[in-house]
Parts: C-alpha cells; sequence; structure tokens
C-alpha cells in the first residue's frame, strides 16, 4: 500500500477532529512573589508549546512566553481557573487580548482569535549534523492514532537523512494509545525488534478466567507460563504500512521527559517494550538496556539558558560530554 493510501487509512479509522483552540498545547502556572518571597497574589502562564501555524505561532508567540493578562484583567487567584480555560478551551471562536512579558524586556500586546485546528502531535521535528554523525531530534505530544500518517513521515525523513542518533522529546507527552507507542518503538529498534515481546496485558479475573475467548476478542497472543497476554513488535506491516521501509534501526535512543511525562500516562514504559524490564536509574539518568537496545532518559525539570552553548569540535559523538551538550541545545 502507498504512504498516501496508509494515510487515508488512518484518518478512516481515526478522523482527525479539529477543535477550537489559540494552539497552546500546554500551560505552566506561574506564582510571583516580592523581594522577600512572600506571595504577591498575581499569577502568570507560561507556554510551554504551540501547535504549528496556530493563531498563537502567527502572533510570534510559543515556547517560554509569559502571559501575564488577559483582556485587560491581570491574573489572580480569583480568575486563575477561568483564565486557564480560556486559554486552552475557549467556546467557539472566540477573542481575547493577551500580555506577555517575554523574559523581562518589556510588554507586548496580542489580540487572537480562536480557530478550528488540528492538534498534531508531531510538533517539531529536526536533523543536526555535527561533521558525519546527524541526530534527529523530535517532540511528540501524544501517542494519538488519528495523527499516525504524520508520525511516519517525520520517521521517513530521518531514514532519509541517515541519522545516527535520535533524540526523543516527551516532556508534553501524556500518553494515548498503545498501537502507536507500538508502531514508533518498532520503527526506532528495526530488525532488533522483531519476534520479540512488546508489552504483557493483565485483564480482570472474569476475563483471565477463559484466555481463549479473551485472546479472540483482543488479538493478542497468551503466554500461559506467564498467564499474561501479550503483544509483539511490528516489524513488518502496520495496518497496510510495511514498517520495515521506515525502520530507523538504532542501537539506542535518547529521551528526554519531565515528572509530568512519567506521572500522566508513563508511555515511556510503553515505547521501550514490556514492563518487566529492568531500569537502572541513577542520577538524572535512568537507563534501560533490552534486546541489545540502550535507551537512555534525561528527566528535565527546568532549563538554565546560560548552561547552553556550542558544541565544541572536540566532543566525540556518543560520548557523555557531546550527549549532555546535544540535550542541552534542544531545551
Amino acid at each position: 500500500m502507498s504512504r498516501v493510501a496508509l494515510s487515508a487509512d488512518i484518518d478512516s479509522q481515526f478522523p482527525k477532529e479539529p477543535v477550537y483552540g489559540f494552539g497552546i498545547v500546554s500551560l505552566a502556572i506561574i506564582s510571583y512573589t516580592d523581594n522577600g518571597g512572600a506571595e504577591t497574589g498575581q499569577y502568570g502562564f507560561a507556554v510551554m508549546a504551540v501547535y504549528p501555524d496556530s493563531p498563537m505561532a502567527r502572533a510570534g508567540l510559543g515556547r517560554g512566553t509569559i502571559i501575564n493578562q488577559v483582556d485587560g484583567q491581570w491574573i489572580t487567584a480569583g480568575n486563575l481557573n477561568t483564565v486557564y480555560s480560556k486559554l486552552l478551551a475557549p467556546n467557539g471562536a472566540a477573542t481575547l487580548s493577551v500580555a506577555d512579558n517575554q523574559g523581562g524586556f518589556g510588554v507586548s500586546e496580542h489580540k487572537l482569535t480562536a480557530e478550528l485546528i488540528y492538534e498534531n502531535p508531531v510538533l517539531y521535528r529536526d536533523v543536526l549534523e555535527y561533521g558525519e554523525h546527524k541526530i534527529g531530534y523530535l517532540v511528540y505530544a501524544s501517542f494519538d492514532a488519528a495523527f499516525d500518517g504524520e508520525l511516519l513521515d517525520a520517521l521517513q525523513a530521518f531514514k532519509d537523512a541517515g541519522i545516527n542518533d535520535l533524540i526523543l522529546d516527551l516532556r508534553l507527552n501524556g500518553g494515548g494509545y498503545v498501537m502507536s507507542s507500538r508502531m514508533l518503538a518498532s520503527c526506532i529498534a528495526g530488525a532488533r525488534c522483531e519476534g520479540q515481546v512488546f508489552q504483557y496485558y493483565r485483564y480482570n479475573d472474569a476475563r483471565m478466567e477463559y484466555p481463549e475467548m479473551t485472546a479472540a476478542e483482543t488479538g493478542q497472543a497468551y503466554d500461559e507460563s506467564k498467564e499474561r497476554f501479550y503483544e509483539e513488535f511490528i516489524y513488518g506491516d502496520y495496518r497496510g504500512a510495511d514498517l520495515r521501509g521506515y525502520a530507523l534501526d538504532l542501537p539506542r535512543l535518547y529521551v528526554i521527559v519531565s515528572s509530568g511525562t512519567l506521572r500522566r500516562a508513563k508511555p515511556l514504559s510503553m515505547l521501550c517494550g514490556e514492563s518487566d524490564s529492568k531500569w537502572c536509574w541513577s542520577g538524572r539518568r535512568p537507563t534501560a538496556k533490552m534486546w541489545g537496545w540502550r535507551v537512555s532518559i534525561w528527566r528535565m525539570e527546568r532549563t538554565n539558558t546560560s548552561s547552553c552553548r556550542s558544541l565544541s569540535r572536540d566532543i566525540t559523538p556518543g560520548s557523555k560530554r557531546w550527549t549532555r551538550t546535544v540535550l542541552r541545545r534542544m531545551l
């Protein structure tokens, strides 16, 4: 099946549904304090990301924008929830005025009108080149099966570019369809995942009592020794698409997460495979080793822009120093 036909097939099963919005992916609440550390009662919202070609993006507002006023009103404890809802889920084609403070360098006002947008979770992709080393960078906000076609487009672009490493940014990802995470993991690992278990499942007692019936309902195989159902990685057909054509065959994967990534839906455990895999936590970099595929995970709660710097030429690609430096440039 052609790539175009794959998109049509996905859209028919999981239709993309436009929603009214300004294009804000996520907001973080900011509480202001005075010089003595006491709260002033004033709040703000830090924009974590915006959807491309949205009202926010066209206004030049994006990650790092601080919103202090909406419709001429300062944000306080009294209107915090109302303003939050207005920004993330406006009522139809609502119009509001936003005052933002870009890093303390003055306040500017923007008039925004909500419009129907498609919330494509593939927020950003790029290929960074350092000499002969090519690094793919993907910001993925949700395992949304309706946009699997866009995800495959990104993976195809990485494959065509011949990347050596991939940095997967899941800081804004709250989970979603297991089938999408299974497809993504299969494409990243490639041939080494063939025939390997992706994830085990245990259902309620009533369903576990009749494994043959449950297997027929779910389409999952049953492992009698573990008394669990399971799915394997997909190294082949995925609803009409041959994932072997998208396989990156990468020996390692770098993942950036936040506390919200793990707390909301644990998409990393879905991506990395079956939950019995051993994890070794070391500082802020947990690592997992499975089937010869190394996954390194960076947990980033905050960033220090002063620590960002260009890649030094004497850093060997793949080294710890190289990896830390590249990740800083992603934040």
